[in-house]
């Protein structure tokens, strides 16, 4: 037996492969705006399609008030409608997102498509079938994904820092993803997605685990922030997803600046580049003009030298960027700003600032 429908147009098969693909597995891979749109836009032009298909002389009213029920879905003033719903064990879940309106579009493209088409012969079986997976698409596109609770073997993305400090910090991670986000992705909803502390002795790396899992082309969570205390609880360094990813450490493998798609992610903090030495030896002169009263000194591969022209003899030792000297009545200590092969600038512990010229090695 053989009846007549618009069901098996090819158009609307392939809106129902994407609809539940899309729902199935990109979302649960890729997580974004954009599987979410997709959503929207197939389902919006499968769903009127197939009831017009099956009640084709109430196509124009069904049309009509599938776009006033998703405005209405996509609004604040569904949420006792989707909590009496809820009762029933169907774990029904919609995202309020004005911009998700411009699926609208879909339904008329459903609309002008049916208008030009005409019916053709469809197998009883193949109609059964159609009906079937279009009913179990159209359900299954509102339902919550509920994924088993992870553990750690299950492969999570992490954090690595390693703490260069002489002594311990605190580190606070927030990598707690918004509702909104969980409502899209429910995977990521388990056990890692949390706002953490870790105390990290000095030299120490520890871990975080985030509930990305690995092969996850997830972003970071919006509100994401990595900070660093010191023990009496003063903050020492903040990163966001930008200042995180600029100064975690690169890709060895592929020598590329890490992103939110890494597999890892090495954070090392209270790193020092190391003081390049043999550019600080030799006879440095004061140039800044208005610092008279400091005098040019000598360095030599002992860290210090006692030749100061026009000056009491005095000794200079330099440890990591910090300078000293010892005169025979006071000591001056100071900050190494730059150093090159020609120029030299000191922040003095009084905050004065002196700039040097190198006049021989």
């Amino acid at each position: 037996m053989i009846r007549k429908s618009k069901i098996n147009h090819p158009i609307f098969i392939l809106s129902i492969f994407i609809l539940i693909v899309n729902d199935f597995y990109l979302k649960r891979i890729f997580h974004n705006q954009i599987t979410g749109k997709l959503s929207d836009f197939t389902g919006l032009f499968a769903f009127p399609f197939f009831l017009s298909a099956v009640f084709p002389k109430h196509t124009k009213s069904i049309h009509v008030l599938t776009a006033l029920f998703f405005l209405f879905w996509k609004s604040t003033l569904s949420q006792p409608f989707i909590d009496f719903v809820n009762l029933t064990g169907l774990n029904t879940v919609r995202i309020v997102d004005f911009s998700d309106n411009i699926a609208l579009i879909s339904i008329l493209l459903s609309y002008l498509l049916l208008d030009k088409i005409s019916v053709s012969d469809v197998k009883p079986l193949f109609l059964k079938f159609m009906v079937c997976i279009s009913l179990f698409s159209f359900v299954a596109t509102t339902q919550k994904r509920i994924y088993q609770e992870p553990t750690y073997e299950d492969g999570f993305k992490k954090i690595n820092i390693l703490n260069l400090y002489d002594g311990s910090v605190i580190a606070i991670i927030n990598f707690k993803y918004t509702e909104k986000d969980l409502a899209l992705d429910t995977s990521l909803n388990n056990k890692f997605n949390r706002l953490d502390t870790l105390r990290i002795m000095a030299k120490e790396n520890k871990e975080f685990i985030t509930p990305i899992k690995f092969g996850d082309s997830v972003k970071f969570s919006r509100n994401f922030s990595v900070t660093i205390l010191d023990t009496t609880g003063k903050t020492l360094l903040t990163y966001n997803t930008v200042a995180f990813l600029k100064a975690a450490e690169k890709d060895v493998y592929n020598k590329k600046n890490p992103t939110e798609y890494n597999e890892n992610w090495e954070l090392k903090i209270g790193y020092k580049e190391p003081l390049p030495t043999a550019l600080i030896y030799g006879r440095w002169k004061v140039t800044s003009t208005q610092k008279k009263n400091y005098v040019s000194f000598e360095i030599r591969e002992d860290y210090y030298y006692d030749v100061v022209p026009d000056s009491e003899v005095a000794r200079y030792i330099i440890k990591d960027s910090i300078l000293t000297v010892l005169l025979q009545e006071e000591k001056l200590r100071g900050k190494i700003l730059s150093l090159t092969d020609k120029n030299l600038t000191v922040k003095w512990r009084n905050r004065d600032i002196v700039k040097y010229e190198k006049l021989f090695d």
